[in-house]
């Protein structure tokens, strides 16, 4: 009885531990948008909102949704696809670049992604040049702070 109550054990923690396993954002594979009928559609946003709220433990507000956008990056004629996330209390943005790669959007994991809090309007991500690759920095608004984070890749 007592091997069986062991046995049964074993197989309810190991299949825990992979359920669990299984819900981590792998973020150089994540397929994080696609473009259908000219419009971006976010994938997996209830796992990506789970793992970016981890990031937000000192914002009072949670993510409200996703939207993914083309920004013109600042002081050129380029366009850098761009993933926002807006927080419940309307001062507080994330941000991260994304790629094209074979229909679908991924990260760029050469940047950091980046929070964007303080003000209540406009205290967002906007892409900037830097050299030959994209940066996002945060708008300029008075009381806009940006804090950098980078993925958590396995």
């Amino acid at each position: 009885m007592k091997k069986l109550l062991f046995l049964f054990t074993a197989i309810f923690m190991f299949v825990s531990c992979k359920k669990e396993a299984e819900q981590q954002v792998l973020y150089p594979t994540m397929k994080v948008a696609v473009k259908e009928k000219g419009e971006f559609k976010v994938l997996n946003d209830s796992l990506l909102r789970q793992e970016w709220e981890k990031e937000l433990v000192n914002v009072q507000g949670k993510i409200q949704g996703f939207e993914v956008e083309q920004l013109t990056v600042k002081d050129t004629d380029a366009v850098a696809t761009v993933i926002t996330a807006y927080c419940k209390d309307g001062k507080t943005t994330v941000g991260a670049l994304l790629k094209e790669r074979d229909g679908y959007y991924y990260f760029n994991l050469n940047e950091a992604m980046v929070v964007c809090t303080g003000c209540i309007e406009g205290c967002k991500p906007q892409a900037v040049s830097v050299g030959r690759q994209f940066k996002l920095v945060c708008s300029t608004c008075n009381d806009c702070v940006k804090t950098e984070f980078s993925p958590n890749i396995p």
